[in-house]
């Protein structure tokens, strides 16, 4: 008992100390991330656009999707203005992302044509998002940092499980990839969001490339999440159908 009270009954830290982490970044680099972020918008905007596209099958869309790849991987080395250049970039991984993921959507609306299960993965996506976001603004500077080497061997292991996996084929282990892998992309968005501050501190203001590594974070979450949705109503309505055999015979 004196053990467990020794943990209730220390006093909470004051609300200004719980803060005092938002008030060390500096300005410039508050202005940054505020433009990273407004573009995270634009390009979820963009991620919509593109799953929308392809949904429907539209056309002209799709043929711009060649070019939209090579814009990706392209390097800044046209006569053009290297800030249009990072602006294409932005725009490429935007909706060629969306168009990626098009055919899950797709399927999800299949599954529930009311669209709650993209409603719902959307908003688990955002909350988780922004309360991973928060936590790595209000934590201690560069204490999330040593996340990256844990997440990066995550990530290992995660590529050769679903590798071993094409092989076994196994259902359980294919959830347990979702779960983990939602976990991983979370702490993801706790090492990213620190990692941007502390490269904006040091004068690395690159705005896009910053949006670009939140984006995938998220779109990493969201299809993980609609993903383990979809897998549930799937379940759900095969004991159903389940039900409805054994009351006809």
């Amino acid at each position: 008992m004196d053990f467990i009270s020794s943990f209730t009954d220390r006093p909470l830290p004051p609300l200004a100390d719980i803060f005092k982490n938002v008030t060390t970044i500096s300005r410039p680099v508050k202005d940054h991330l505020v433009q990273v972020y407004a573009t995270l918008a634009g390009m979820m905007i963009l991620g919509a656009a593109g799953a929308y596209a392809e949904i429907k099958g539209l056309f002209l869309f799709r043929v711009r999707r060649n070019p939209l790849d090579a814009a990706v991987h392209s390097r800044c080395d046209w006569d053009t203005d290297a800030a249009v250049q990072r602006g294409e970039q932005e725009h490429a991984v935007g909706s060629t992302l969306g168009m990626s993921i098009g055919h899950l959507v797709t399927h999800a609306f299949y599954l529930d044509p009311s669209g709650g299960i993209v409603l719902m993965a959307l908003t688990s996506a955002v909350l988780i998002f922004a309360s991973f976001t928060a936590a790595a603004v209000l934590a201690e500077r560069r204490s999330m940092i040593y996340l990256g080497g844990l997440l990066a061997s995550a990530i290992s292991v995660l590529f050769w499980t679903s590798f071993a996996n094409s092989f076994i084929r196994s259902k359980t282990l294919w959830g347990a990839e979702l779960y983990i892998g939602l976990f991983v992309f979370a702490g993801y968005v706790i090492f990213d969001t620190q990692l941007i501050v502390e490269k904006a501190s040091v004068g690395n203001l690159d705005v896009v490339g910053h949006s670009i590594d939140l984006f995938v974070d998220f779109v990493a979450m969201f299809v993980r999440i609609m993903l383990i949705l979809s897998k549930s109503r799937e379940d759900d309505d095969r004991r159903k159908e389940r039900g409805r055999r054994r009351r006809q015979y």
